[in-house]
């Protein structure tokens, strides 16, 4: 994988972790990963 390409994906998932952090109270990682279409396994790995 070519320096780019880490960049971009890192990014992308710096983006989804804050966003998982920053939800609403009340809704769980896991609903917020289900309606959001990100995987658990994907998530925590």
């Amino acid at each position: 994988m070519d320096q780019t390409t880490h960049d971009v994906r890192r990014a992308n998932w710096l983006n989804i972790v804050t966003q998982c952090q920053e939800r609403q109270e009340g809704v769980t990682v896991k609903q917020w990963l289900s309606d959001n279409g990100v995987k658990e396994k994907a998530y925590y790995y």
